[in-house]
């Protein structure tokens, strides 16, 4: 969403309902994405994600594959 260099968090452009998004990957038993829009009503597609050393590549794939079946 931003051209901007990130340190372990980024923003991500969600064309759908970034509410609905995150609650079917709790289905799922993996936690997703800040809802933007929850603070910044301009940035309502905004996802923000982190990923940091606690999390495997694996773990990362599978969050990638999850929010991209939603």
């Amino acid at each position: 969403m931003f051209n901007a260099p990130f340190f372990k968090e980024f923003v991500l452009s969600y064309d759908g309902n970034v509410q609905k998004l995150n609650n079917k990957l709790l289905e799922e038993r993996v936690i997703g994405g800040y809802e933007l829009g929850r603070q910044y009503p301009e940035l309502s597609d905004g996802w923000l994600v982190a990923v940091t050393e606690k999390r495997t590549r694996a773990q990362i794939d599978d969050l990638v594959r999850k929010a991209v079946e939603q």
